[in-house]
């Protein structure tokens, strides 16, 4: 069994994160966080970040259509491959594909946690049901299109537009192929939602396991 305060340091990396390779939020997040005026070190404050829609609003028609949508998610994928490949042979490996994309450090795996447990907490306490996500496995798996044990990155990449699409398709509310900052808002409200009962859920089952190991 893993080491508790290892798992719950990664949970906290894991939940402020998000849980998809390249999630919305992870776009949205600037260098100091979300948009706002900041105020910089001895100096005037900082002009108010540009928003999501803003800046992958191409076409400037206040809307964000799948391709823009898509562009958003492409431009980071690379980087975020790169990240992962940690020996630059240009190819994941199931612990490089699984790790959180971080060059240095990496903490337990979340699958060591009961993940069916996991899932009904989270559903108590969102009051309704969330899909069945796979395990490191079998997302792995089904990224490695040509079953040579390795992802390269155009797997990577394609793996990552067919979730985009999925993405779109979630946010668009009305169905209209258009995202609308209202949208984008309400959605990045409800992951901030699930983030917390993650959170709240992992931290209830790594305590649960601590009474059971317990002496008597």
């Amino acid at each position: 069994m893993m080491n508790n305060t290892a798992l719950i340091t990664t949970a906290f990396s894991l939940t402020l994160i998000g849980a998809t390779l390249i999630g919305t939020d992870s776009i949205a997040r600037g260098p100091g966080g979300y948009g706002g005026c900041q105020q910089g070190r001895g100096g005037p404050p900082r002009t108010e970040r540009m928003t999501l829609l803003e800046r992958l609003d191409t076409d400037g028609d206040g809307v964000m259509n799948m391709q823009e949508f898509i562009d958003g998610h492409t431009d980071k994928a690379e980087r975020h491959f790169d990240r992962k490949d940690r020996d630059d042979n240009g190819l994941l490996s199931l612990e490089e594909f699984t790790t959180s994309g971080r060059r240095y450090g990496r903490g337990p795996d979340m699958d060591e946690l009961d993940q069916q447990v996991l899932q009904a907490c989270m559903e108590e306490i969102l009051g309704y049901e969330l899909p069945v996500r796979p395990n490191s496995e079998a997302a792995f798996a089904s990224t490695d299109s040509d079953l040579n044990a390795s992802v390269d990155l155009d797997e990577f990449q394609t793996a990552g537009l067919l979730r985009a699409e999925k993405r779109f398709a979630q946010i668009d509310t009305d169905s209209n192929g258009l995202l609308t900052n209202a949208e984008l808002q309400a959605f990045r409200a409800e992951r901030q939602q699930h983030r917390n009962a993650h959170h709240r859920c992992v931290i209830e089952q790594l305590n649960m396991e601590d009474l059971l190991n317990q002496p008597a």
